[in-house]
């Protein structure tokens, strides 16, 4: 008797005391949850985990349904910023190929230059057109060779640079699928009048080429979305 009692004092010694997890401060369950998404991105089992703070499994497993929660919530925002950050990108750059579409349509001018050399009389300056085009030195006496310059500006119509479209038309590809605006084309034209029954005979028709059991008749019909 006297050896069966000293055993279970000692196995008394030994059992672990836990606290009460609804008796933590919010300071401490924001400190135990940081710990315990930590060691569970370790491999630390709840086990462990809970040993460690003190708390059971169960609070450990509650607190991983909290952080599950926040990283999901986290998640959402993070996507959601990431989907208006790309659809700005994308309107600035539909914006800018609309203006190099309309850019592309103005008429095109080009300019030709030509030289040529002209006899200077004395006393007269044969030099017709803008001071700028005449080329005459100032300590170039009257009646010697001079330089002219002629201009000739020719106007070319233009219909546009159809690369512009090409790329307003991936813009517009681009936020359609970030938005979730695409839908799968039917192979079949008729697919798109097809009722309810008939999409749930194309489903029994695919399980009975798979090989597999059908679902069963009385299981509520298949709804179009």
């Amino acid at each position: 008797m006297r050896r069966n009692g000293k055993l279970g004092m000692k196995a008394a010694s030994n059992k672990k005391t836990f606290r009460n997890p609804n008796a933590r401060t919010p300071i401490q369950i924001e400190h135990d949850d940081a710990i315990i998404a930590q060691e569970y991105l370790k491999g630390t089992t709840l086990y462990k985990i809970g040993k460690a703070l003190g708390i059971g499994t169960t609070a450990v497993q509650r607190a991983l349904n909290r952080i599950r929660a926040m990283w999901q919530a986290k998640m959402m925002r993070a996507i959601t910023e990431h989907k208006a950050e790309q659809l700005e990108k994308l309107d600035l750059l539909e914006h800018e190929a609309h203006l190099a579409w309309k850019r592309s349509q103005e008429d095109a001018m080009e300019i030709q230059t030509t030289d040529r050399v002209v006899n200077a009389l004395k006393g007269k300056n044969p030099l017709k057109g803008p001071p700028s085009n005449q080329k005459q030195s100032a300590n170039q006496p009257s009646g010697t060779k001079a330089k002219q310059i002629d201009k000739t500006v020719k106007v070319h119509g233009q219909y546009g640079d159809p690369r512009f479209l090409s790329i307003i038309k991936d813009c517009v590809a681009q936020r359609c699928q970030i938005l979730g605006l695409n839908t799968p084309i039917a192979e079949d034209p008729k697919d798109a009048f097809a009722t309810q029954d008939d999409v749930r005979n194309q489903i029994l028709d695919r399980f009975a080429k798979l090989g597999q059991p059908a679902p069963d008749p009385n299981a509520p019909k298949v709804t179009i979305q």
